[in-house]
């Protein structure tokens, strides 16, 4: 009996002690946590929503909805989804597509359209399209995985959420798919973005042009949310609302990314049969969109705790 109540105490001592210690992070701390469990993410189901507004080169309004939802493995090299997407404005008047997309390795992409909907006879003649649905093309290997503009969290982008942003503000603890996680509201902070992205240029053996990070940096202004697992430091869920006061092309994104299931699963393996094709049907969905009012992305799921009260918002 003293075997057992010395165990039950040992046992609560060390759970009261990693609580304490989870709940006493600084965010900074979880931050560099969470980057470093973003390097490396074996096996993971995700969904992803992203809303653009905004007007092309020639001051045209663009509006485009796209959602994907899918899974992948060893850190993001393998991946299937399916990307759904509609939109209106630009050549191609309305929109709307549906494709599935296997990414079997870095250069090694297959994509099946199940639909490719367009309102201008123009832009695909309806020969071609019938002749690019229900079956699997592969994709040349100069094409890069055609995930569109940041549609699917690899570790990368993971990564990227923790290090280039300030929080502004502890949430405190949120539970999410059952899951504790840290809740911080965040603002993009355009110096780190900047170190980022030369860092990344530096270790794919290129070289950043400073004039262009600059550019690429300024008149934008990006706040969002990030969910961390206490327990994991793997990001949970990211949202972001970011805008661009650019004179010459303005733009609105809503975007939210759930990552959950950290599971391996079946192997995700290339289609048996599939065709080689140089055209990438995925360059035509976004070609065309145009701003009726943007849809919200939902807001994350779970209530806070109510043990862990708000802390001010950091300076």
């Amino acid at each position: 009996m003293k075997l057992i109540r010395h165990s039950t105490v040992c046992c609560a001592l060390l759970v009261l002690a990693s609580c304490t210690r989870a709940a006493g992070l600084e965010p900074a701390d979880v931050l560099q946590r969470a980057a470093r469990a973003g390097r490396d993410i074996p096996a993971a189901h995700f969904t992803a929503h992203l809303v653009f507004d905004g007007t092309d080169t020639g001051g045209t309004a663009m509006h485009a909805d796209l959602s994907a939802a899918g899974r992948m493995q060893h850190g993001g090299q393998q991946m299937e989804f399916v990307l759904e997407g509609r939109g209106t404005g630009g050549t191609n008047g309305s929109w709307q597509g549906k494709v599935e997309v296997v990414v079997a390795a870095e250069n090694d992409v297959y994509v099946m359209p199940r639909e490719l909907i367009f309102s201008s006879p123009e832009s695909l003649p309806p020969m071609l399209v019938g002749h690019l649905l229900n079956q699997w093309w592969h994709l040349p290997p100069s094409d890069t995985p055609p995930a569109g503009p940041g549609m699917t969290p690899d570790p990368q982008r993971l990564r990227m959420q923790a290090d280039i942003v300030d929080v502004v503000r502890d949430r405190g603890f949120t539970t999410v798919h059952g899951r504790s996680a840290y809740h911080y509201d965040v603002k993009l902070n355009p110096v780190k973005l900047r170190s980022f992205l030369a860092e990344v240029a530096k270790e794919r053996g290129e070289t950043a042009d400073p004039e262009r990070l600059g550019t690429l940096t300024e008149n934008i202004d990006a706040v969002g949310e990030l969910l961390i697992d206490a327990d994991t430091f793997a990001i949970l869920g990211v949202q972001w609302s970011i805008t661009s006061g650019a004179p010459s092309r303005a733009l609105r994104i809503n975007a939210r990314f759930d990552i959950t299931d950290f599971d391996g699963g079946d192997p995700i393996l290339p289609p048996q049969a599939a065709t080689v094709i140089p055209l990438n049907p995925l360059d035509l969905l976004p070609s065309g969109i145009f701003l009726h009012g943007s849809p919200d992305v939902p807001e994350f799921p779970g209530e806070p705790d109510e043990s862990t009260p708000d802390v001010p918002p950091l300076s």
